[in-house]
């Protein structure tokens, strides 16, 4: 069986008179208490863009839409046609053919949301 030997630093011995040494000096090993503040964050809520709305006051005048209620004569009429969400964020951000592009106009977000409204009021 070897023999374990122990290295000089860890002798119990040591480790119990430096204990005692560090009680009577009044040194405490012991975490000093500290207060800790919760930090809080105030989120806005931001409002979603309403897809009909945008759908009625930027596209109406060109689009029939019976799930917006216009009647526009100039460009498809959109009852008649199937569009993906996609297909509706690239044509209303670039345009298309006499259809003038809305991605300098309209946000991301409201980009977004006239399409999901377009492609759930067109989907067969």
């Amino acid at each position: 069986m070897p023999i374990t030997r122990r290295h000089p630093r860890f002798r119990p011995a040591v480790a119990a008179a430096f204990a005692t040494a560090l009680v009577l000096s009044g040194v405490t090993l012991a975490a000093t208490p500290t207060t800790t503040t919760k930090a809080t964050t105030t989120t806005k809520a931001v409002p979603v863009p309403d897809g009909k709305k945008l759908f009625q006051k930027h596209c109406g005048a060109c689009h029939r839409l019976a799930a917006a209620g216009t009647k526009g004569h100039v460009g498809p009429n959109l009852n008649y046609e199937t569009e993906t969400s996609k297909t509706v964020v690239y044509l209303v951000t670039n345009g298309d053919g006499v259809m003038p592009g809305f991605g300098g106009m309209l946000s991301k977000a409201e980009i977004l949301a006239i399409s999901n409204f377009v492609a759930i009021s067109t989907a067969a």
